[in-house]
């Protein structure tokens, strides 16, 4: 099993207009609202490799119960987990039978938190890895005690988070994903060229961090492990950060090799949602095809 969090579920609204006639009203003739959340998004591509993946989210307000609605209606499984309860049987019900586990987790208090992850100990034989994606101000003082207790239960942890990395990098990270910008402000350095972006990931491996997955300039990225990286080059940009982490964590999941993690990693990356909601894979393979990989040591 997959242990899923992602701290900011969203709706995605989509406007189409069938064409636009310059110095005339135009008018949008098909409004479309779709779920966007990364994690139901990651959770639909682990489920397509025949992994088992439990997404535990926070569903709360009006975009949570439209969100709620429309996973209902797609039949995702969706259990409703209230964390008052003195019993967790519904959560473990979720985890043994739904992909997505809903729970208000940025209003948890610390006990609750711990009646959660001592509830998630249960599945430790069960659980190969976690997977955070995505945050909001809400649950970052949340987040680095889950990777914390994660680590207690011994499961390498793949994080990827839009804005500072600071709050995040904790002691147990197995894999950060991140841009060029939030390398430079967790590291104070610049990474203009490759040796900048290895001289920085070397400050985060200080901190605990395993590996670093960066997306440099254009379409190039990098990834770093140990005394190693590789520069990762494509014809296609990179439209999904969030897919490169689900990726990094359904290769590990595979035992894949280094080549191919950051093959199929990079390629899921630069798929479209649209492919991946509709099962469209066909493009994979032929996009791993066309990635270079060149490896380097780190000094």
């Amino acid at each position: 099993m997959i242990l899923l969090f992602e701290g900011n579920p969203k709706l995605v609204t989509t406007y189409a207009l069938d064409s636009i006639k310059e110095g005339e009203i135009n008018t949008f003739s098909k409004k479309t609202l779709a779920l966007g959340s990364p994690g139901i998004v990651a959770a639909r591509v682990l489920r397509q490799y025949d992994e088992k993946v439990a997404l535990v989210a926070p569903l709360g307000g009006a975009v949570g119960e439209k969100i709620k609605a429309m996973c209902k209606m797609e039949d995702l499984g969706l259990v409703d987990v209230s964390l008052k309860d003195d019993s967790l049987e519904e959560l473990q019900l979720g985890l043994e039978n739904s992909l997505i586990v809903q729970s208000a987790l940025p209003r948890i208090t610390q006990e609750e938190a711990n009646r959660l992850f001592s509830t998630l100990a249960g599945y430790q034989e069960e659980i190969k890895t976690l997977l955070l994606l995505e945050s909001n101000d809400f649950i970052q003082e949340k987040y680095p005690y889950f990777i914390k207790r994660a680590k207690d239960l011994k499961h390498p942890v793949f994080l990827h988070v839009q804005g500072a990395l600071d709050t995040f990098i904790q002691d147990g990270i197995h894999s950060l994903v991140c841009s060029k910008e939030q390398i430079e402000n967790a590291s104070g350095l610049q990474c203009n060229f490759t040796h900048e972006v290895v001289k920085a990931a070397k400050s985060l491996f200080m901190k605990g961090v395993k590996h670093v997955y960066v997306q440099g300039q254009g379409k190039t990225s990098i990834y770093l492990k140990e005394e190693s990286f590789w520069t990762i080059q494509s014809s296609q940009e990179i439209k999904d950060l969030s897919l490169v982490a689900t990726g990094l964590c359904a290769a590990y999941a595979k035992n894949y090799s280094t080549e191919m993690t950051l093959k199929f990693a990079r390629a899921l990356g630069e798929l479209d949602k649209r492919a991946i909601e509709e099962g469209d894979y066909a493009q994979l393979k032929q996009r791993m095809n066309q990635i270079e990989l060149k490896e380097g040591r780190i000094d």
